[in-house]
């Protein structure tokens, strides 16, 4: 992480101090960046081209687009499964934690089964 960095401010009201003061303090706290994206995670500044926040947790972002809690994923290549990464293979949906096609196999409830010719569910059955 960098360190502190000099803030500008751009505008001062006439007579007012206490506004310079807080925003001084607000660039200690939150170290200000050259990026004039806005993008925030947690307390830090960061440019979204190259970086992605997972829930707060800043990291580089390669060819990631999507989270997995605070992990960053490229949804082209894995899926999340109720905060479960997998590699996405031909699944396009979960069943809990489990990925898989719903073209072959469903889910009812929460527990997996071959699809075959059913379509539906009664309870944790398919029919």
């Amino acid at each position: 992480m960098e360190g502190p960095k000099v803030c500008v401010l751009i505008h001062r009201p006439e007579g007012s101090n206490m506004k310079v003061t807080v925003i001084a303090l607000l660039c200690l706290l939150y170290s200000c960046s050259r990026t004039t994206s806005g993008a925030v995670c947690g307390r830090t500044r960061y440019h979204p081209t190259f970086e992605i926040c997972c829930n707060g947790v800043l990291s580089h972002k390669g060819s990631s687009s999507s989270c997995c809690g605070v992990v960053p994923y490229n949804p082209h290549f894995s899926i999340c499964c109720n905060g479960v990464l997998s590699h996405k293979g031909s699944s396009s949906s979960c069943c809990g934690v489990v990925p898989y096609n719903p073209y072959f196999s469903i889910c009812c409830n929460g527990v997996l089964s071959h699809k075959g010719s059913s379509s539906s569910c009664c309870g944790v059955v398919s029919v």
